[in-house]
């Protein structure tokens, strides 16, 4: 079986259905739909909330301010026009001695507080499964097959999602 395939038994199994999941959790593996509420605090449809100094800037190896930064953008690329291939190439000359860091100063990027409770990792927003003995995680836009990302180890899927199955066999499927 197919990862997606995995993921639609699954959802099945836990009182969803095969096409956008359910919303399940116990200590083996959570599932949970793509979400549309758009709340700040919802793991899985929150972002970034650094404050504007979690951006750090560099030229040179330097830190520099971002308006120095975007004047030394600016002024390399001044004589050329927009998209050419002689903008193109000042733009990448620059940008090879330009460099921008982000530092995590909250808890999306961090991967902590309610994102780390729903299995996030840095910079993601939580997953749509999650298999915690393995760190295996999932994530699709909308619906099951429209997988966009998976962290983690899918070698041996077929006992990944035997220890899912076990445990909804063992705890009961609570929706």
């Amino acid at each position: 079986m197919t990862l997606i395939e995995y993921l639609q038994e699954l959802a099945v199994a836990c009182g969803g259905d095969n096409v956008h999941g359910a919303i399940y959790d116990n200590d083996i593996f959570m599932l949970h739909p793509h979400c549309w509420c758009e709340r700040a605090q919802c793991p899985w449809c929150g972002g970034c909330e650094c404050p504007p100094e979690a951006d750090k800037y560099y030229f040179d190896g330097v830190e520099i301010t971002f308006d120095e930064f975007e004047h030394l953008f600016e002024f390399a690329t001044k004589d050329t026009i927009v998209g050419s291939g002689a903008w193109k190439r000042a733009a990448n000359k620059i940008n090879r001695r330009r460099a921008t860091v982000h530092v995590p100063m909250s808890d999306f990027c961090a991967g902590t507080g309610i994102y780390g409770e729903h299995g996030s990792i840095p910079g993601r927003r939580a997953p749509n499964f999650w298999h915690k003995p393995s760190g295996l995680r999932v994530w699709w836009h909308k619906v099951i097959d429209e997988v966009e990302y998976v962290d983690g180890d899918t070698d041996d899927l077929e006992a990944v999602f035997a220890d899912c199955f076990a445990s909804i066999a063992e705890n009961g499927c609570v929706i």
